[in-house]
């Protein structure tokens, strides 16, 4: 039987992958996938995403200081704050050291065009094993 895995799509409209690195867009869907299905869990908020929150006049604010962290200090934050449960992140862009940083967690990093919608992505993976995706899961 294929092992339920969780994946996390970087996107800036709810419906399609966003452009540029994944740390910068603002949501992840978040789907569980395995067996042929894929359940939507829930579409968290990126707390790094540039907003409304970088106006000057919102220093010193909680936002402000996420904003503020860069390199494996930023990614350890993301993965805590709202990627802590999943295997697979699918963006359109990221950095040598974003991917890094979650591979030595574990979690694989793959990269498709910006725009392509979500629900085409999840439709192509529901049916993968985790290993073909590079994904390790635990059994329990």
């Amino acid at each position: 039987m294929t092992g339920l895995f969780r994946v996390a799509v970087a996107s800036d409209d709810g419906l399609s992958v966003g452009s540029g690195h994944f740390a910068h867009n603002k949501m992840f869907l978040v789907f569980d996938v395995g067996g042929g299905e894929a359940k939507f869990i829930e579409s968290r908020g990126n707390p790094f995403a540039a907003g409304p929150s970088d106006n000057p006049a919102h220093s010193g604010s909680p936002i402000s200081e996420l904003r503020s962290l860069h390199g494996v200090e930023k990614y350890s934050r993301l993965r805590e704050l709202v990627l802590r449960d999943v295997n697979l992140i699918i963006a359109s862009g990221g950095c040598p050291t974003s991917v890094a940083y979650f591979s030595s967690e574990g979690v694989v990093v793959a990269f498709t065009d910006p725009g392509t919608p979500v629900e085409v992505l999840i439709e192509v993976i529901k049916n993968a094993e985790p290993e073909d995706l590079g994904i390790s899961i635990e059994n329990e």
